[in-house]
């Protein structure tokens, strides 16, 4: 089980009631409960709407559905872990679009870290996880 350092950062939703700015959805992919759990709350403070997978064909399963602003992916994942998953997704032209955060306690050989540069926008450790909220700041066009 993976061990992290929890902080909940406060940050003003960017959802103002009616007339104001939707919410951004964020789609998280891990298979640890605990961790959703706390990046639920984390991103909902931060005024996300947050979708949960706790794999990769659950995270596939939403994906027919709905097509989120963000993604968050975990990489130790059983059965199809996240390198998998992001290559997967990456040969989609419909989600070629969907910036994707991989956030991961597993340390990468450098021919990982070379793939996850290539295929998302950004890569924390679980570490940093109080990162997060700047992260998708940063890579989500304002409305």
């Amino acid at each position: 089980m993976r061990a992290a350092i929890w902080v909940a950062i406060q940050c003003e939703p960017n959802f103002q009631g009616c007339g104001g700015i939707l919410p951004k959805t964020i789609l998280v992919v891990d298979d640890n409960q605990e961790f959703l759990e706390l990046i639920d709350l984390l991103l909902k403070n931060a005024g996300y709407d947050v979708v949960l997978a706790d794999s990769a064909f659950k995270a596939m399963e939403i994906l027919e559905e709905n097509i989120p602003d963000a993604m968050i992916l975990d990489i130790m994942m059983p059965v199809r872990n996240g390198l998998e998953f992001l290559e997967n997704l990456r040969w989609e032209p419909r989600y070629e679009n969907v910036p994707i955060v991989v956030l991961t306690a597993m340390t990468l050989t450098d021919e990982e870290r070379e793939f996850v540069d290539a295929f998302s926008v950004a890569y924390l450790d679980k570490g940093q996880t109080t990162k997060v909220v700047d992260c998708l700041k940063k890579i989500l066009p304002e409305d």
